[in-house]
């Protein structure tokens, strides 16, 4: 019963009745693998053009790293408010953050997207990979990171921003190691090749379509082994 109302609590950390500006559209997952999730993510309306997509996964599992959970999402909400760039916030997060906790530390990914200049601009805090389904090319792209250390670390690391285009059907998709390590009965892996080539036939679906199939993916693939990590799934589409 206890650990029933710790996943209740954690899931109102959670973002609801997000303002997603006019051309954007987000569909979001989270499946703890216990009771309790040490993933984390989040979606911050910047402006009326803007939207900041965040997602973490905290290394470990279960109430203790559900605790890291809680305390991260709490303090990235305020640097994200408070800071213009991707880079910034995750700096500021990532000192306040230090020392916090002992043995552990928080990957992180956070990307602000200008749907009305098609321009997107991500900083990686040791989370990847972030892939981007080009509509021109009908492609799907790892999109380049910069090479930053996980959250909690150290207090001297400064992150850096990478943009890239974020153009009409163009579609973002964000998701924890828990997705394409997702393992069968027999302990094989679903991997990432298979995510990729989901999203690129499915690429013309909306973002909660999208987000239907890499879920019916990964755990038809998996069936009824059990799940051993935390799955985070975060699709955005630029509809133009």
């Amino acid at each position: 019963k206890e650990l029933d109302i710790a996943r209740a609590i954690q899931e109102n950390f959670l973002p609801t009745d997000i303002k997603v500006p006019e051309g954007l559209s987000i569909a979001a997952f989270i499946q703890p693998a216990k009771f309790v999730a040490g993933d984390l993510y989040d979606i911050v309306a910047r402006d009326d053009k803007k939207l900041g997509v965040f997602i973490g996964d905290v290394s470990g599992k279960g109430v203790p790293a559900s605790l890291i959970m809680a305390q991260t999402i709490s303090l990235f909400r305020i640097f994200a408010r408070q800071e213009k760039s991707a880079s910034s916030a995750l700096t500021l997060l990532n000192k306040e953050l230090f020392g916090k906790f002992i043995g552990r530390f928080v990957t992180g990914l956070y990307v602000v997207v200008d749907g009305h200049a098609q321009t997107a601009s991500v900083s990686s805090a040791g989370h990847s990979p972030l892939l981007l389904y080009k509509a021109g090319a009908h492609k799907v792209l790892e999109v380049e990171l910069s090479a930053g250390l996980p959250l909690g670390i150290t207090d001297e690391e400064v992150y850096q921003d990478v943009p890239f285009k974020f153009e009409k059907g163009d579609k973002l998709v964000l998701f924890t190691d828990g997705l394409y390590e997702a393992r069968d009965a027999k302990g094989r892996d679903l991997g990432l090749s298979v995510v990729e080539k989901a999203i690129l036939d499915s690429a013309r679906l909306s973002s909660e379509e999208l987000l239907a199939v890499l879920k019916d993916r990964v755990f038809g693939f998996a069936k009824n082994a059990a799940q051993h990590d935390d799955i985070t799934i975060i699709v955005l589409t630029n509809k133009g």
